[in-house]
């Protein structure tokens, strides 16, 4: 797991699997453990190829052009036909950038809804 889901913030995979866990995991507890629920995530890794999926969207990185963050989510639901999310942030610069761009699933693990 430590090769696809890493802990780029702070460096402790073990702390941000934990936390993802208790975050996101937990309200499928009912359905599927927390092996099962890392499982899932790790094979939607592989199915959805998010960098690939903008690119091919025509979603490029620019230093010079900004882009809609409506525009992500269209790729993301036209290219996976699953509703999807972004998230952004400002740099140290103040330039706005795409931080996060995830799919959303229900309790299921299989079905997917709409980001909160």
């Amino acid at each position: 797991m430590s090769e696809y889901w890493q802990d780029l913030e702070n460096g402790n995979p073990m702390e941000a699997w934990a936390m993802k866990w208790a975050i996101h995991g937990t309200c499928s507890a009912t359905v599927f453990d927390q092996f099962k629920y890392f499982c899932l995530g790790l094979d939607a890794y592989g199915r959805h190829s998010m960098l690939s999926f903008l690119v091919r969207g025509g979603l490029v990185p620019s230093s010079t052009k900004n882009l809609a963050k409506t525009s992500f989510i269209k790729a993301i639901a036209y290219l996976t036909s699953k509703k999807g999310g972004v998230m952004c942030a400002a740099d140290q610069r103040g330039r706005t950038q795409l931080q996060k761009a995830v799919l959303c699933y229900a309790k299921d693990g299989a079905t997917h809804r709409l980001p909160r």
